[in-house]
């Protein structure tokens, strides 16, 4: 799988949504389809999956806005 489709799946099970595996440039916030708590949880289900950490102070809203943007978030961390 790849970092993308990992972010989806996660986001997916988060939002109860799977507008997310369809279209990878949905506008997560803009959409209702995560909040600031979903964001949190996204965050803890990112570092489960993917051994690695993120904290609030990573989050911003323009680089967390779409799975797209966030699996590039993700790659640049595991760097």
């Amino acid at each position: 799988m790849t970092t993308l489709e990992r972010v989806s799946a996660a986001i997916a099970r988060i939002s109860g949504s799977d507008e997310v595996l369809r279209n990878p440039d949905v506008h997560l916030f803009e959409t209702g389809l995560l909040d600031s708590f979903g964001t949190v949880e996204l965050m803890l289900a990112l570092e489960q999956e993917f051994g690695t950490g993120f904290s609030p102070a990573d989050f911003d809203p323009e680089q967390w806005a779409t799975p797209a943007r966030i699996a590039l978030v993700v790659d640049d961390k595991l760097r």
